[in-house]
């Protein structure tokens, strides 16, 4: 089990070694914020996970839940995660966890963050997708491990291993370099972020603008080019594939749109939109080259028979 990704089989394994853990653990009915999960200890997470799951239950059995309308962990985030897996329970985690490090790293100080209701979707939408006797506590498990990857992932002191000396060489512990800071990360990348969005000035961030003008992220910047990226995909739906990832065909028909038009966004960086006319599909910024499939489709969509079920 690793990075926070876990299969139906150590759900299980978890659950049969300790049966009694959440029952253990007085309940937690407060909505959380992300300065409580990183407050908490590793009980009270274990009691706060188990509030989310029972409140999701009593939701869904008041029928107060629908789950084809939702704000954040929406069919769509969750079809597009689970693409070539089909596995919806892992994906809905993914969501959720890059939702709260989004509002850890880019709104740092951001006191309406939806956390509450974050949790309460994804625990729903859980409940909702996984079917039999264990599907309660599938959800305790999966909603835990997402608090605690935020936890992990952000060098919270809360545990042991993060009271580490900031001088430490042991394995897997790298230390913030800034002075009086004291986290500590499992990866050298969850280090390098800390500090570019803890401690460097907003000024001197590198910072991603969406180039639609009517987009509110227009004047408000993202931080993290891998959000940049998710938002033309997700928001204004681009055709930037995944890395390794094979979109199924409903996809490509719900990207028609964007592969009428004259030219291409280059997914590597980003800010350059290619005249295909002037520059084929070849980046002039940056030298990549348009990925094969998307150079396809655009061809096709351009032919004058174009119909765009042939997409799919």
């Amino acid at each position: 089990m690793n990075g926070g990704c876990y299969s139906a089989e150590d759900y299980s394994a978890h659950i049969k070694q300790e049966p009694g853990l959440y029952e253990e653990v007085p309940e937690s009915t407060n909505a959380l914020s992300i300065a409580q999960i990183l407050a908490y200890t590793p009980k009270e997470l274990e009691a706060a996970a188990k509030a989310i799951t029972k409140n999701a239950t009593s939701l869904l059995a008041n029928n107060s839940f629908d789950p084809a309308n939702t704000l954040y962990i929406t069919p769509g985030a969750i079809e597009e995660r689970s693409w070539g897996t089909g596995e919806k329970r892992q994906a809905i985690q993914d969501v959720l966890e890059s939702y709260l490090f989004y509002y850890y790293y880019e709104n740092p100080s951001n006191t309406s963050e939806p956390t509450a209701l974050l949790l309460d979707e994804a625990a729903c939408q859980i409940q909702w997708c996984v079917e039999g006797e264990k599907t309660q506590e599938i959800c305790r498990f999966a909603i835990l491990c997402a608090l605690q990857s935020l936890r992990g992932n952000t060098g919270s002191p809360a545990s042991e291993k993060h009271q580490t000396p900031a001088k430490s060489s042991e394995k897997g512990h790298y230390p913030c370099r800034f002075a009086d800071c004291g986290k500590v990360f499992g990866r050298s990348a969850d280090c390098d972020r800390h500090e570019k969005m803890i401690h460097t000035d907003e000024g001197d961030r590198k910072s991603y603008y969406c180039d639609y003008k009517k987009c509110p992220r227009h004047t408000t910047p993202f931080y993290r080019q891998d959000h940049y990226r998710d938002h033309y995909r997700d928001q204004h739906f681009e055709d930037l594939l995944r890395r390794s990832v094979k979109p199924p065909k409903d996809w490509w028909v719900s990207r028609a749109s964007a592969l009428r038009r004259s030219w291409f966004r280059c997914n590597k960086c980003l800010v350059q939109r290619v005249d295909i006319a002037t520059h084929g599909y070849s980046c002039p910024k940056c030298g990549h080259t348009c990925e094969q499939e998307r150079q396809r489709r655009r061809r096709s969509i351009h032919e004058a028979s174009f119909d765009p079920s042939d997409l799919s």
